[in-house]
């Protein structure tokens, strides 16, 4: 049976009316689109208005393609009577599409005044808070009341789809039967099939709304159709984090708090059910595949990835696009991440558990698509922020050591480090402030003109007609680079003449307070830098009108770094304690050994803390993760030997050489000095030890011996061999840890970012002030610009066997239906029709096995409307075409997605992909050719052999007839 899209598609509008008067589905999609999109974009405002007002219509569904709702299309179309109707429908003024425009923005960049007026009015009035059904009723209102009768007769008379409809809130009735536990309307709506995971326009699904309203029995129901607990809303919270809130909230009853324990029990039994579940995998598994049809989504991708990384390769995988001199990408706007940092593939791929973390990372973080869109983020912001960073740390760190460098000793030879530290102060300010405005030409828009000056000689705003290439933009960093430091240099050198020039006598007292205040700014800098990287990366912010966001600091995999706690504490040390302390702001004079010691330390910290700036560095990143499995050995090592050099340090307390008038602690600290510098072979017995006892002393000399072939010789070989072991293993991973280094330091300028300034680097404003997509999501990549591993190689080499074996299928299906129709005269007809429409299924760039069948249904449809409108074609020659053709066309599409998911499932057992099976197959194949052909070879030889004796046997024979006839009768021999 036609679907109403299709007829709406078809432009058959009586039909389509005719199609909602009877009640048919009206949100089935067809070539992505359902029937009111296709009247919205056709512009029959008739059959728009019948759709609309029909029961089960979805008024904001949206295509496959970019995301647009009915009223986008309308809009797009200029059609303002449409957009009439489709707002007297409740239509969502504020929908945005898969580039974040909305229908307002849109009817501003078409320049459709009339209508941005008319939406303008629309997302200005407050929300609707009913939206009524085609019966009078608020929609969807009476699954809120639990009316199970109506229930019953809404899913009897409602197509398959509705089960998937949405309210004005965007939750769908699973949703709010969960939220209104209602068990019985639960139970039938799951024995629809629904999905379980769908989220909301907050985010939350109906396992989160069954849990906040405290029903346990519902919650266990959707866990048995194994509902996601992983999913986090919005605001980055899952269902356990929302549970926690709830039971942190005083105002609860204690009823309703027992309600929200069962409902947190009943989720720590099921996590650990699953992770041991074999039924669960194999559940998650089929929903993964059967999700991966519609192509990349972050959800699924975190599910695949966390299930099997080899199904997270897969969905990179159909984000390339291989061309025989290029590669493109499909999607990958969708990858880079559009839903908040929380919910991108590369936050998934950074926070994984650490037995997993490495293959998961081996396998997709270094795919060929991740690595691009880690360019992508490096060239939007990364670059820049980085710079930013690196020049306020270097202010930071000179500040700090210029103060801990000078005191009041200095006031007396002011020529001496003061000076130095004032060339060196004004030095680095300079090349910061340079540096500063530099890096601001790096931003997206900026750099665009920049570049574009290289190619037409002008400095104008983004135009999608200009082609800038990645050659243009290197030009523009050199020359962002040269101008830079040109001016810095220019500035420095007359400054420190300057300073070299004056004397500095009276300068100590200011140069060191603007010094401090620098410092001080510097921190507060980067106190703030952290604390928006803590919001990003916490799941909530305090919203007081709603209860269950609260901020959520236990959620947040920031504090669970100890460098990150280290990095806080000496930044607050500085801005609150070390600062006000210097410039006398709580009164108490900082005695010398004080500022020394605290000052010395805080710059060491400093100087530590800027090893992490070496993660961008592409030899040297993998250092860092290397460095912290040394520092487990070397704490290792510490337990171990701190027992014995605790024990040597009491041992040592009588012998050891101390002064007369030393305290009890100053003579075992003295011993403890002695004990460990031992360690590194520092004895000097002759000076540390003082006895008038030869049998004691000989005694210590003998423990000392000990201490020396214990702690010198076995136990540090020990630490040694154990650093050795760490390091070769860290060498085999080195690569993979430098790329995880590199992408955790980009995670982190991101999350710095607010979700609104993550979501403005991706595109470019143009004259107008229209923002788009940066080109740069679909700028090919040349394969020769492209440093291929041998891992890309067979990505590639897969994809090229997909759409060989795609091709191959289309051309034998092609061959099938010309056949059928060659010896008939509908052959000349439509001949070049029916080509026309392989050739465009069969050049599509983008394949995915997996959505094989649901394409080869498209074209079977296609191929049906063009059969149709050719006349001349029987009844018996249609069924025919139905009942033999088209299935063979569905059972090629079957197996296509059969043998994908054999692929899958036989890389998932054992770690290899297709073409290596094929590689290795014809490798065998090419064996056993070689020893047949040496055997043929062999057997050739041997037959040879037998004939060259057989000849020279006759030749002898016929030799020996010879000359026996040559001889004289009776003759003598």
């Amino acid at each position: 049976m036609t679907s109403v899209a299709e007829l709406a598609w078809r432009q058959d509008w009586d039909a389509v009316r005719r199609s909602v008067e009877a009640g048919a589905d009206v949100n089935a999609p067809f070539f992505g689109k359902t029937a009111l999109q296709w009247a919205a974009y056709h512009g029959d405002n008739t059959t728009l208005a019948a759709l609309a007002g029909a029961p089960a219509i979805e008024i904001d569904a949206r295509d496959l393609e970019n995301a647009c709702t009915a009223l986008h299309w309308a809009v797009l179309k200029s059609n303002l009577e449409a957009v009439h109707v489709l707002l007297a429908a409740h239509a969502n003024a504020h929908a945005v599409t898969q580039d974040g425009q909305t229908p307002l923005q849109l009817a501003i960049a078409t320049n459709a005044h009339a209508i941005a007026d008319r939406l303008q009015d629309a997302m200005n009035m407050p929300p609707v808070k009913e939206e009524l059904d085609g019966k009078g009723g608020a929609r969807l209102s009476f699954i809120r009341t639990g009316d199970v009768a109506r229930v019953h007769a809404w899913l009897a008379q409602a197509a398959d789809t509705v089960i998937e409809s949405r309210d004005d809130s965007d939750k769908t009735p699973l949703m709010l039967a969960a939220a209104g536990g209602h068990h019985t309307i639960v139970e039938l709506l799951l024995e629809r099939g629904p999905d379980v995971d769908a989220t909301d326009a907050m985010g939350r699904t109906a396992l989160m709304y069954a849990a906040l309203s405290g029903h346990p029995i519902i919650l266990d129901m959707l866990l048995g159709h194994f509902a996601d607990m992983d999913v986090v809303d919005n605001d980055g919270a899952s269902v356990q984090l929302l549970l926690h809130a709830q039971l942190s909230d005083k105002s609860h009853s204690a009823s309703e708090l027992a309600r929200f324990q069962r409902c947190l029990a009943t989720l720590q039994k099921e996590a650990q059910y699953r992770e041991t579940s074999t039924a669960y995998r194999m559940k998650v598994r089929a929903s993964i595949l059967k999700r991966m049809e519609q192509g990349f989504d972050a959800t699924v991708f975190k599910m695949a990835v966390h299930c099997d990384p080899s199904l997270g390769r897969w969905c990179l995988n159909h984000a390339l696009i291989v061309d025989r001199h290029a590669l493109s990408f499909h999607e990958l706007e969708k990858i880079y991440g559009t839903r908040g940092v929380k919910k991108s593939p590369l936050y998934t791929l950074l926070h994984l558990p650490s037995d997993e973390a490495y293959e998961a990372q081996r396998i997709c973080l270094d795919h060929l698509v991740m690595r691009r869109v880690l360019d992508l983020k490096w060239e939007l912001f990364g670059q820049r922020m980085f710079i930013e960073r690196v020049l306020m740390y270097g202010l930071f760190v000179t500040t700090m050591t210029i103060s801990a460098s000078l005191d009041d000793s200095n006031r007396k030879q002011p020529d001496v480090i003061l000076s130095f530290s004032a060339v060196n102060w004004a030095v680095v300010v300079l090349f910061l402030v340079c540096g500063w405005l530099g890096a601001q030409a790096l931003r997206p828009s900026m750099l665009w003109r920049l570049a574009r000056y290289f190619v037409d000689g002008r400095c104008t705003a983004y135009d999608g007609l200009v082609q800038v290439t990645a050659s243009d933009k290197r030009k523009a960093k050199w020359l962002i680079l040269a101008l830079t430091v040109s001016i810095a240099i220019a500035g420095c050198v007359p400054a420190c003449w300057l300073l070299l020039s004056i004397n500095l006598d009276d300068w100590f007292l200011p140069f060191k307070i603007v010094n401090l205040a620098l410092l001080f700014c510097t921190a507060l800098y980067f106190l703030s830098t952290e604390l928006r990287e803590l919001r990003g990366d916490t799941a909530a912010l305090l919203d007081p009108t709603d209860k269950s966001k609260r901020v959520r600091w236990s959620s947040s995999t920031y504090l669970t770094s100890f460098v990150n706690w280290y990095r806080l504490l000496v930044y607050l040390i500085i801005a609150i304690g070390y600062v006000p302390w210097e410039i006398g702001a709580y009164g108490v004079v900082v005695p010398t050994f004080w500022h020394i010691c605290l000052g010395t330390f805080l710059s060491l910290s400093l100087w530590v803390l800027s090893l992490e700036f070496l993660q961008v560095h592409p030899t040297t990143g993998y250092l860092l993760p290397m460095i912290q499995g040394l520092l487990v050995d070397v704490g290792n090592f510490i337990l171990l030997y701190g027992v014995l050099q605790w024990g040597l340090s009491c041992a040592y307390l009588h012998i050891v050489q101390h002064d007369a008038d030393a305290t009890g602690f100053g003579i075992w600290f003295r011993a403890f000095t002695f004990a460990y510098f031992a360690l590194f072979g520092e004895f000097r017995l002759d000076e540390n030890f003082k006895s008038d006892d030869s049998v004691l002393l000989t005694y210590f000399r003998i423990l000392a011996q000990v201490q020396a072939a214990i702690a010198s010789v076995l136990l540090m070989n020990m630490l040694i061999a154990m650093m050795n072991k760490r390091v070769l293993e860290g060498l085999e991973k080195a690569k993979i840890q430098a790329l995880a280094s590199y992408a955790k330091c980009i995670l982190r300028l991101e999350m710095a970012m607010s979700p609104s300034t993550q979501a403005k680097v991706m595109h470019l404003a143009d004259v107008d002030g229209h923002e788009c997509l940066n080109p740069l999501f679909f700028t090919p990549l040349a394969r020769t610009e492209v440093a291929l591993s041998p891992d890309d190689l067979v990505t590639i080499d897969t994809l090229k066997t997909h759409q060989l074996s795609w091709r191959r299928v289309l051309e034998s299906l092609q061959s099938l239906l010309l056949e059928q129709l060659e010896p008939t005269h509908l052959f000349e007809t439509c001949e070049q029709l029916l080509t026309t429409q392989f050739s465009l299924f069969m050049h599509k760039p983008h394949v995915n096995l997996l959505s094989a069948p649901s394409l080869l249904a498209q074209l079977v449809t296609s191929l049906a409307t063009i059969l149709s409108t050719v006349d001349g074609l029987r009844p018996h020659q249609v069924a025919h075409l139905e009942q033999h053709v088209w299935p063979a066309f569905h059972a090629k599409g079957a197996q296509l997605a059969a043998t994908a998911r054999d692929a899958l499932n036989y890389e998932a057992a054992t770690g290899h992909t297709a073409v290596e099976r094929q590689l290795r197959a014809m490798d065998e194949r090419h064996q056993r050719q070689l020893e047949a052909q040496q055997a043929v070879f062999a057997e050739q030889l041997e037959t040879q052999r037998l004939a060259t004796d057989a000849q020279l046997m006759a030749m002898e024979r016929r030799l020996a007839t010879l000359i026996q006839s040559l001889r004289p009768s009776g003759g003598a021999p």
